[in-house]
């Protein structure tokens, strides 16, 4: 009995409102396939999408948080939170611990920046599936209370965004 050939890895790429999958071995070499670069994959999945610029593609894994939802559906969430800590590390932990607090909203994502000439300035991106769990969870009295113990000085600042059409 022959055993079935294991499938090749794939790469998915935005293209406009869809994703694009390449696999990662889409390249023939000299008779052979070997596996191919993200530039090669991009290029190849430009072809399969011609009215998007080669730049434009980027692979999905980096984008999973805002591409969550690819169905039409505009409700999803971004809120945007600039602050300054006293101290990061101690920020941190607070923030992990608060974690909970922010799935039980509906959290699906987040992302943490510092500042590059000052690593006190903290710069956190979270994702909701609608702007009415963002506001919910900015309203709970629990994260006025986080942010003390984390050490954030001063107020923050807060910023809700909505999912923009394509």
């Amino acid at each position: 009995m022959r055993r079935p050939e294991p499938t090749a890895p794939s790469a998915r790429y935005a293209c406009g409102s869809r994703v694009v999958e390449v696999a990662q071995n889409d390249v023939p070499r000299d008779g052979a396939r070997v596996p191919s670069t993200a530039g090669t994959r991009r290029r190849i999945a430009a072809r399969q999408c011609e009215s998007v610029p080669l730049d434009a593609f980027l692979e999905v894994e980096y984008l999973e948080p805002k591409l969550l939802n690819l169905k039409g559906d505009r409700d999803m969430a971004t809120v945007a939170v600039r602050q300054t800590v006293s101290d990061y590390d101690a920020w941190k932990v607070v923030y992990d611990e608060h974690g909970t607090n922010r799935k039980e909203h509906g959290c699906t994502g987040d992302k943490i920046l510092r500042g590059e000439t000052d690593p006190t300035e903290v710069f956190v991106l979270t994702y909701w599936p609608s702007m009415k769990n963002a506001h919910e969870f900015a309203s709970d009295p629990s994260l006025r209370e986080a942010m003390s113990r984390a050490g954030v000085v001063g107020a923050p600042r807060i910023e809700f965004y909505e999912e923009a059409g394509a």
